[in-house]
C-alpha cells in the first residue's frame, strides 16, 4: 500500500547508502506506506508527524504548516525577536 495526497508530486529517488528509496514530503503532503521506504523530510517553521505501526508493516508521514495567524508578527532576521519565541 502507497498513498499520497492527491495532485501532489512527491519527491523520491534511491539512496545506495541506504539501500532503499526516499521518498521526500513537502509542506501540505502526506505519505503512507507498508513498503520499506525512508520518509524524509526538511523543516523549517513547519511540523511534521510520523507514526509507525509494526504490526500492520506501515508508517506515515504528515508535513504541514501551522496557521501565521497562530504566532505574533516578527520582524524579519531579527535574532532577538525569534529567541523570545523559541524558548
Amino acid at each position: 500500500m502507497v498513498t499520497y495526497i492527491p495532485g501532489s508530486d512527491l519527491s523520491h529517488y534511491y539512496d545506495s547508502k541506504h539501500n532503499r528509496e526516499i521518498v521526500k514530503t513537502k509542506a501540505g503532503e502526506f505519505f503512507v506506506t507498508t513498503h520499506k521506504f525512508i520518509i524524509a523530510t526538511v523543516l523549517g517553521s513547519c511540523v511534521a508527524a510520523s507514526i509507525r505501526d509494526a504490526q500492520r508493516s506501515s508508517a506515515g508521514m504528515n508535513h504541514f504548516m501551522l496557521p501565521s495567524a497562530a504566532r505574533p508578527r516578527m520582524r524579519r532576521h531579527s535574532a532577538t525577536v525569534c529567541s523570545r519565541w523559541s524558548r
